[in-house]
């Protein structure tokens, strides 16, 4: 009788690395989902259904905040495979003022 817990790991694995090619691709094709944004604005990392982007300034920041949900539909359209449901931003380091 065979263990289950090899099995499991297996498939883990290999959602792990289907949720990276996911990602890379969301992150791959940022200039298409943002289109002229994409020089200020950048994706940072993927957590649970969350993408957090950087943007460069507190207005932009405002901005991206009223265009979540459209963000999050060309996303889903481009890449829908995702699991991305929410963004989150937060400015990149060093840029504090508006």
């Amino acid at each position: 009788m065979k263990h289950i817990s090899p099995i499991l790991e297996g498939i883990l694995e290999r959602n792990r690395l289907q949720n990276g090619i996911t990602d890379y691709q969301i992150f791959a094709r940022w200039s298409e989902v943002v289109g002229h944004l994409a020089d200020k604005t950048a994706p940072q990392r993927v957590q649970g259904d969350v993408l957090w982007v950087y943007v460069d300034n507190s207005t932009l920041l405002q901005h991206m905040t009223f265009f979540a949900p459209r963000i999050v539909r060309k996303i889903r359209e481009l890449v829908p495979e995702t699991g991305i449901r929410r963004l989150k931003f937060t400015l990149r380091r060093g840029d504090r003022t508006a």
